[in-house]
């Protein structure tokens, strides 16, 4: 098996990094070594990470100083890391037992991939299953494999939404050669460098459930996304190396721009409807009619070509979960 090295940033997440920590000792194929990173938490989270820190074979702690940040800390996790693949694991998130296993064997197998992605559940502040465990859907393979840049080309066309962040492992070199994760695209900066390795150098994909995303309405994700102005400037970014960058092919950057703004659509017609919840049941009804139409009105409008893919993931979403 390859070397892997798994950055763990924590930011006062006490209360997750015992399910967090445990997910990470039941793994499978255990990972080369473990870095801790602490980005100047003000919670118990040190006494948590000190109480797990020995059951792990090559670990260590790094405690910022004062904050700096998610991708700050993915930086400095990719310099200091020894293996030839890293995971950077949110301290909120659940891994589960087989996603180190399935993707090493994958990458070694296909030495010339740079990334390894699989599907995730989503899960709540509580652990609780949100039923939104990405679908199988217009995902790339039915079975494990390697996915060609070419090939990836094509596939990004269609649909892009199969990269999560959660349980991907990068080729650590690659990124360095990149320069490393773009602090200027925030949130997205994974999304962002698993579509550039994924169009550079092809990419290991695997259809099994191997995560749990924590979805919390104050995460970092969401406190990006949420905001307009944040949001719109983190895209804007986005698209501006994506067109300055000739393995993006423009096509490809127009629609996903596209997709941006219906999320991003979809995401005002949610606050909408929260906010008239608390005012009657014709208020609630008028919300959440207001939220579907005006979801297929942007869906037409925005992004035509995938209606056949939305569809069917509608269609998967309501199928027994596989």
């Amino acid at each position: 098996m390859p070397t892997l090295t798994t950055v763990f940033v924590n930011y006062n997440h006490a209360r997750f990094l015992p399910d967090s920590l445990r997910s990470l000792l039941a793994q499978t194929h255990q990972a080369s070594e473990l870095i801790v990173i602490d980005d100047a938490s003000t919670d118990d989270s040190i006494d948590v990470v000190h109480e797990f820190l020995p059951r792990f074979p090559n670990a260590r702690l790094v405690r910022n100083p004062v904050n700096q940040g998610t991708v700050a800390n993915m930086n400095d996790g990719l310099r200091l890391g020894q293996g030839t693949y890293v995971h950077f694991a949110a301290a909120d998130d659940i891994f589960y037992p087989r996603l180190y296993e399935t993707g090493l064997t994958l990458l070694a197998a296909n030495p010339v991939a740079a990334i390894f992605c699989a599907r995730s559940d989503a899960i709540d502040e509580a652990g609780r299953d949100l039923n939104q465990t990405t679908p199988s859907a217009g995902y790339p393979r039915s079975m494990p494999g390697f996915i060609p840049p070419a090939d990836t080309r094509e596939l990004l066309i269609r649909e892009d939404g199969w990269f999560m962040g959660n349980t991907t492992l990068f080729r650590r070199a690659a990124v360095i050669e990149e320069g490393g994760f773009p602090m200027d695209l925030q949130a997205f900066a994974d999304g962002y460098m698993s579509r550039l390795l994924a169009l550079k150098y092809g990419s290991c994909f695997s259809p099994d459930i191997l995560a749990a995303w924590r979805r919390l309405a104050h995460g970092y994700s969401s406190s990006i996304v949420e905001s307009p102005a944040k949001a719109n400037a983190m895209f804007a970014n986005a698209e501006q190396r994506m067109r300055a960058n000739f393995v993006f092919p423009a096509p490809y950057v127009t629609r996903w721009k596209a997709r941006q703004r219906f999320d991003l659509g979809l995401r005002r017609l949610a606050r909408f409807r929260r906010s008239v919840a608390t005012g009657g049941v014709a208020k609630r009804a008028f919300g959440a009619v207001t939220e579907k139409v005006g979801a297929a009105i942007l869906l037409v409008a925005l992004r035509p070509w995938d209606l056949a893919a939305a569809i069917r993931k509608r269609i998967a979403a309501h199928r027994p979960r596989n």
